[in-house]
C-alpha cells in the first residue's frame, strides 16, 4: 500500500512538473506572441507612417505636377505672345523702312527741286546780269548821245552867234548906205 502511494505521489509529482513545465511553455509562448504581436504593431505603425508619409509625397508631386502643368501653359501663352510681339515689331519694322524709302524718295526729289530751283536760279542770274550788261550799255549810248547832243547844242549857238555876228555886220554895211524915211531896212 505504501509503496503503492509512493508510486502514486511520485506520479502525481512528474505530472504536477510536466504541468508546470507546459505551463512555463505557455508563458514563454505567450510572451513571445506578445513581442511578435508588438513588433507588428511596431510594423503597422512604421507602414502606415510610411503610407502617409508616400501619401504626402504623392500629393505634393501632384501640386508640382500641377503647378509645371501651369507654368507649362504659361509660358506658352508667354511664348505666343512674345511671338505676336515679334511679329507686330517686324510689321513695324517693315512699315518704317517704307516710311524711310518714301521719306527717301521724297528727298530725292526735293533734291532735284533744288536743283532744279538752282538751275532756274543761274538762269535767272545770268539774265539779270545780261540785261544788266544791256542796260549799262544803253546807259553808255545815253551819255554818248547826250555828249553828242550838247556838242551839236554847241555847235549850232556857235553858228548862231555867227550868223548873229554876220548879220550885225550886215546891218552895220547897210547903215552907211541904205536909209529910206528914217528907217533901217533889216536884211533877214
Amino acid at each position: 500500500m505504501v509503496a503503492r502511494e509512493c508510486r502514486k505521489a511520485r506520479k502525481c509529482r512528474k505530472m504536477v512538473a510536466r504541468d508546470r513545465r507546459q505551463a512555463r511553455k505557455c508563458r514563454k509562448m505567450v510572451a513571445r506572441d506578445r513581442r511578435q504581436a508588438r513588433n507588428c504593431r511596431k510594423t503597422v505603425a512604421r507602414e502606415c507612417r510610411k503610407a502617409r508619409k508616400c501619401r504626402k509625397t504623392v500629393a505634393r508631386n501632384r501640386r508640382q505636377v500641377r503647378k509645371c502643368r501651369k507654368t507649362v501653359t504659361r509660358n506658352r501663352h508667354q511664348a505666343q505672345k512674345c511671338r505676336k510681339t515679334v511679329t507686330r515689331a517686324r510689321h513695324q519694322a517693315r512699315k518704317c523702312r517704307k516710311a524711310v524709302a518714301r521719306g527717301h524718295r521724297q528727298a530725292r526729289k526735293r533734291c532735284k527741286t533744288v536743283a532744279r530751283d538752282r538751275r532756274q536760279a543761274r538762269k535767272c542770274r545770268k539774265m539779270v546780269a545780261r540785261e544788266c550788261c544791256k542796260a549799262r550799255k544803253c546807259r553808255k549810248t545815253v551819255a554818248r548821245d547826250r555828249r553828242q547832243a550838247r556838242k551839236c547844242c554847241k555847235t549850232v549857238a556857235r553858228e548862231c552867234r555867227k550868223v548873229r555876228k554876220c548879220r550885225k555886220t550886215v546891218v552895220k554895211r547897210l547903215l552907211g548906205t541904205v536909209v529910206k524915211r528914217g528907217n533901217v531896212v533889216k536884211l533877214l
